[in-house]
């Protein structure tokens, strides 16, 4: 029997004031019984799953969760959201070849079925289809609307410490007594984006940063905002084009595609080399050759495969060297989906808009080139100085060289959203440390569309994501073009300041065919 203690995470005690940062926790145990309980604690930061037990006969999994610096500050002004934990589990027969993947643990759809402790609440996920009237978050009733998983926030308004409690889950399918099972319990953090409009673009045609959003088909328009009419049936888009001087406009977004006014969830960080890890040791054997990286040493890459499992020695640290196909295959797996460039547009700003601004709402940047003291890079690493990681710089202390940093390395315990380059719901990187995918504003028909429709949890055989209302893995566009675009936002370790900007499509719009595996391009999941 053994378990496999892997990397946790943080929280804020309030928006923007954090503690130690990485991103998810996952925990593994073979069952050699139907019946086993255990102790192991799990920790790296500050979100922790411990005391795994697992009963056969019952077909439950237990597990205590707890973690630092939580909150819930709906209805108590802006930005109006919480925080959250996405909980989901696989497990696989320990006497399966390697070729064989982990199966995802489908819970019951009865909400009296699972043990949620007081501390916690269960909510619904945002899915609107065009039909379904879903548009926020909310707790979720006596019948589950989703069992691949279940999102946990606190309870009570407030913030501050969760202290552990347990939770169980019932996975119906989980084999009975005389098979013996490793399980796995993975966590990923999110932040909610609430219902409303916003705006995109930066407001200004004539200075707009490139490709900007236009309120209009006039040049020097204002920025647009989306309201929730873009939502319920198909809109009309514009933004600069190329060369500038002329408008593209993109008529007849379909309704299904989402524009960012509804509610969602977004994964706090970037997806990280721990994570990335934990996702390819869950895979078979071809779909790890399909799916694995390279690189490794290059560019700060530490994801190896010298002898399976796969191992990094810097969990925390966000996964470069991804391509679409790579992301959308993790996401897939996640139970989560890819954003749309809008939707990037609002976690970063919310409802306001600033001329030229990062994610962090103004034009105030300092690079990140010193880490404090020459210790290791082991999760707790932090700047001297800087709240954002760009310029190609190379690194002094640490392991130097050039590359994307810890995820959510610039926020502290007295950090500000400035200080710690968080977003307006306290999103972290999302100008810098490495550029994620999103899903470009298209015109009906398109050969790949975009909806809600998250992942099932499981890949075909090759590795690829199989969700047909997902834009294709083998993807292509044309500049100008106003279908099929694939394209990367808010900048990398490498990349100067403009394309950190919040409105820049540079890499949207200009480079649209950005699908490849390239050292700056990572990613990141909405539910």
């Amino acid at each position: 029997m053994k378990i496999h203690p892997h990397n946790a995470s943080m929280e804020v005690n309030s928006v923007y004031k954090t503690k130690r940062f990485v991103n998810k926790i996952k925990t593994s145990l073979i069952l050699v019984f139907s019946i086993l309980s255990l102790n192991g604690i799990v920790s790296a930061n500050n979100l922790q799953i411990t005391g795994i037990s697992v009963n056969q006969t019952a077909k439950t999994v237990s597990f205590s969760v707890s973690w630092d610096n939580s909150w819930n500050i709906a209805g108590t002004g802006v930005p109006n959201n919480w925080d959250a934990v996405w909980i989901f589990i696989k497990y696989k027969d320990c006497n399966a070849t390697s070729a064989i993947p982990f199966t995802h643990g489908a819970l019951s759809n009865v909400l009296a079925n699972h043990t949620i402790p007081a501390s916690l609440e269960a909510m619904t996920s945002v899915n609107w289809n065009g039909t379904s009237g879903i548009t926020e978050s909310v707790a979720q009733g006596a019948t589950l609307d989703f069992t691949d998983g279940i999102m946990l926030r606190p309870k009570v308004t407030g913030t501050g410490t969760l202290a552990a409690s347990t939770v169980v889950l019932n996975v119906p399918a989980l084999p009975g007594p005389g098979t013996n099972l490793s399980v796995n319990v993975f966590g990923i953090e999110m932040v909610y984006v609430p219902q409303g409009d916003f705006t995109i673009g930066d407001g200004s045609g004539t200075t707009a940063a490139v490709n900007s959003f236009l309120g209009s088909n006039v040049l020097n328009s204002a920025s647009m905002t989306v309201t929730g009419a873009f939502e319920t049936g198909t809109s009309t888009f514009y933004m600069n084009n190329e060369p500038v001087g002329s408008v593209l406009t993109v008529n007849n977004v379909p309704a299904a595609f989402p524009k960012g006014n509804y509610g969602f969830y977004m994964t706090k960080y970037e997806i990280t080399e721990g994570q990335y890890m934990e996702f390819l040791n869950t895979l078979g054997t071809a779909q790890q050759t399909t799916r694995a990286p390279g690189s490794f040493g290059t560019n700060r890459n530490q994801l190896q495969q010298a002898v399976l499992p796969y191992s990094t020695t810097r969990p925390d640290r966000a996964q470069n060297f991804l391509g679409w196909a790579d992301v959308t295959a993790y996401l897939d797996w996640a139970c989560l989906r890819p954003g749309s460039e809008t939707e990037f547009e609002k976690a970063c700003r919310g409802n306001g808009s600033t001329l030229g601004e990062y994610a962090w709402g103004n034009l105030v940047i300092a690079p990140g080139t010193t880490f404090a003291g020459a210790a290791t890079e082991n999760g707790t690493e932090t700047f001297i100085a800087g709240n954002c990681t760009y310029g190609n710089g190379t690194y002094t202390n640490g392991d130097g060289a050039i590359g994307p940093a810890r995820v959510g390395i610039y926020a502290t315990s007295s950090s500000t959203r400035q200080t710690a380059g968080a977003s307006y719901f306290g999103i972290m990187d999302m100008s810098g440390n490495v550029m994620e995918y999103y899903v470009g504003i298209h015109s009906t028909p398109a050969s790949n569309a975009l909806t809600r429709t998250w992942g099932n949890g499981a890949l075909d055989a090759a590795g690829q994501h199989d969700v047909t209302t997902w834009p294709a893995n083998n993807t292509t566009a044309t500049n100008g073009s106003a279908a099929n675009l694939i394209g990367l936002r808010g900048g990398a370790y490498n990349n100067g300041i403009a394309q950190l900007q919040v409105s820049d499509r540079n890499y949207m719009y200009n480079n649209p065919n950005q699908i490849g595996r390239n050292a700056q391009n990572g990613g990141r999941g909405i539910r």
